[in-house]
């Protein structure tokens, strides 16, 4: 019991941190009307981003290479660990760089549809430029981008693939746990297949809402 609540605690980790950070860089890349890392990532699957980044950042990869060759480190296996690291950096990484242009070409087709009326208003009556971003363009974008966060929320919660091949035994997000689980003890791992089912349809409930009351 113990490891699968741990297992639960570190899945949530990884999606809010991956779907915050995401949610944060693409609104800013909309907001500065930069499309910079939005064509190739989109056309990536996840998967194949993964590999990219075990090539790029595993103690033998690219950079780590790079950095032995420039006399940084002592040699590749002092490189820190970003992929299979205890924290998941490697698989929040991997969802940042995928659902930031998600979050961008959303936030960015929600400001074309807005008028500027209202910044050019809060701006007459003396509002800074933090002020109007703070009090009438975030607001302005949330009925779009909250929803958007829930359902990108939801995704990483329940993917395997990306964990599975960048994650560590433990701790272990719970589709990897299950799946492990699969092979000794199918009882659990039904159990958790069905709790991760009835979370995922809860997060959809709320969207729905979110989505009628907007």
């Amino acid at each position: 019991m113990g490891e699968i609540l741990g297992s639960f605690w570190f899945t949530i980790w990884i999606a809010a941190a991956s779907t915050g950070l995401a949610l944060a860089t693409g609104v800013g890349l909309a907001l500065r009307g930069s499309r910079v890392m939005w064509q190739v990532p989109l056309a990536m699957p996840h998967l194949t981003m993964a590999v990219v980044v075990v090539h790029l950042l595993a103690p033998s990869g690219v950079v780590a290479r790079m950095v032995y060759a420039a006399g940084g480190i002592g040699g590749p296996g002092e490189f820190p660990d970003v992929v299979q690291d205890r924290w998941g950096m490697g698989i929040i990484l991997v969802y940042w760089l995928k659902e930031t242009p998600f979050f961008a070409l959303m936030a960015m087709t929600v400001l074309r549809r807005l008028s500027g009326d209202y910044d050019a208003v809060a701006a007459t009556l003396g509002a800074g430029r933090w002020q109007r971003l703070r009090y009438v363009t975030l607001p302005l974008l949330a009925p779009a981008m909250v929803p958007a966060a829930l359902l990108v929320f939801g995704f990483v919660f329940a993917s395997f693939d990306v964990p599975f091949l960048l994650g560590r035994t433990h701790p272990a997000v719970l589709s990897v746990v299950a799946q492990r689980y699969f092979v000794s003890e199918r009882e659990v791992a039904l159990v958790l297949s069905v709790g991760m089912g009835l979370f995922s349809a809860g997060l959809a409930g709320v969207y729905v809402r979110l989505r009628t009351e907007w």
